[in-house]
């Protein structure tokens, strides 16, 4: 059995590919697409087991502590893991997810464009702590008698019968436009 491969220097696999830093640990079964970011902290390892598949533009972060990424894992493009986290045997996880300090059960299927790990946004599953915020009331309108509110003016006018005319010429003759008269006049 060949020994893992260890950064600095991975030998089978050209490092323009994909960016190695700090502790890594890369098994000679994985692959890894190009575009892909290994990089472990100082004081912190990132270990990528066999039969791993890592997707291109993925990031892989160990940050105050270690990142196992165990044997037959499957990253989708674009993941982002950050932090001490493990991603158990036979993990599937999708494309354009993010693991913030939050491992992964062995076998378990993550959705594409998941959040996992993000304590910035708290959500409280029990429905206490909120505040009833009262709806802003509403104003009170003066009543409107029927007929007897204003007709709206009416614009473009001139223009649009300007319009008709010269798109129907043949129809100046023969009908008119007709437009109910703004006001009746007495006389």
């Amino acid at each position: 059995m060949n020994p893992p491969i260890r950064s600095p220097a991975p030998h089978l696999i050209h490092d323009s590919q994909f960016f190695v830093t700090g502790d890594v640990t890369i098994h000679p079964t994985a692959a890894i697409a190009s575009g892909v970011l290994l990089q472990a902290d100082p004081g912190c390892r990132l270990v990528v087991g066999a039969g791993v598949c890592v997707g291109i533009g993925a990031i892989l972060h160990a940050y105050q502590g270690n990142l196992m990424i165990e044997a037959g894992v499957t990253l989708g493009s674009g993941v982002l893991i950050v932090g001490q986290v493990t991603v158990g045997a036979n993990a599937c996880i999708g494309s354009a997810v993010t693991l913030l300090n939050q491992s992964i059960a062995p076998q378990q299927v993550v959705a594409s464009g998941s959040l996992i790990g993000d304590e910035s946004r708290q959500i409280d599953l029990n429905g206490q702590g909120g505040e009833f915020i009262e709806p802003p009331a509403a104003t009170q309108n003066d009543p409107v008698q029927n007929g007897s509110s204003p007709k709206p003016p009416i614009y473009g006018r001139t223009y649009l019968e300007k319009i008709l005319v010269t798109m129907f010429p043949y129809r100046q003759a023969s009908e008119q436009l007709i437009i109910p008269p703004s006001e009746p006049t007495s006389g």
